[in-house]
């Protein structure tokens, strides 16, 4: 199953949620956001940012 799209608990808004509270981005400075959820081996948030 890994790699595949992920559809249980926790909702994908409830992750990006806690990972904008938990950076030390302000919120204000974020203009677009794009949140998934799909299978992995362990657990794990990853980041692309791009200017």
């Amino acid at each position: 199953m890994v790699g595949a799209p992920h559809s249980s608990k926790p909702d994908v808004d409830n992750l990006a949620k806690a990972f904008m509270d938990a950076s030390k981005t302000e919120d204000s400075h974020v203009y677009s956001l794009q949140a998934g959820k799909y299978w992995a081996e362990a657990g794990s948030i990853e980041l692309e940012a791009q200017r």
